[in-house]
């Protein structure tokens, strides 16, 4: 029983040291290196238990150890179920500040107003954003939208950014992006 456990230690400290230096990059990796690291810890576990019994003959320290493990793998998997259920839930980063993002946003030369500021997880570590920027007209969106692209990538990681530009005459004849009145959807204005 020593002898696999050993075996299965090294074994385990070797992948543990091959998945170490990308644990963070995603949720896949994360969980293997949780996986076994879970196997490694059972494995030192196994080791220390076995010692015990073959020279004290002390076998409940089997259980203790056992449900010393389980606790450990649930413990460390909690934070990897609550972030799957994060990104399934498409929710916002927690280490991003909205706030900060749309000031950030608003402090751009040529933008009168952001709105419809939406943040959320597509993958760990792949964060979207869709937004309606006011902008003071239509000759300077371009520019807005290569310089906001640009900050949001540099400043805040964010890889996948819809922008809708709209002058003030727009936004204000959208009533604020909202497509449908109570007198009837004011697109219709722009058909005829």
């Amino acid at each position: 029983m020593l002898l696999v456990a050993v075996l299965g230690l090294a074994v385990n400290r070797f992948a543990l040291h091959i998945l170490g230096g990308h644990r963070h990059d995603n949720l896949n990796v994360k969980g293997a290196f949780l996986h076994v690291f879970g196997d490694a810890v059972g494995s030192a576990g196994v080791i220390a238990a076995g010692l015990v019994i073959r020279y004290t003959g002390w076998t409940p320290i089997d259980s203790i150890v056992s449900v010393f493990i389980a606790l450990l793998i649930l413990w460390s998997g909690f934070g990897l179920v609550r972030e799957t259920v994060s990104v399934l839930l498409e929710s916002s980063p927690r280490n991003l500040d909205a706030d900060a993002l749309r000031r950030d946003l608003l402090a751009l030369e040529g933008v009168r107003d952001v709105h419809d500021l939406h943040v959320w997880t597509v993958t760990s570590g792949f964060i979207s954003l869709s937004c309606h920027c006011e902008v003071a007209s239509s000759e300077v969106a371009d520019d807005v939208l290569r310089r906001a692209t640009a900050l949001l990538r540099e400043r805040y990681g964010i890889r996948h950014v819809t922008i809708q530009p709209e002058t003030s005459r727009i936004h204000e004849e959208l009533e604020h992006c909202c497509l449908d009145r109570h007198d009837g959807p004011s697109w219709k204005r722009f058909l005829n």
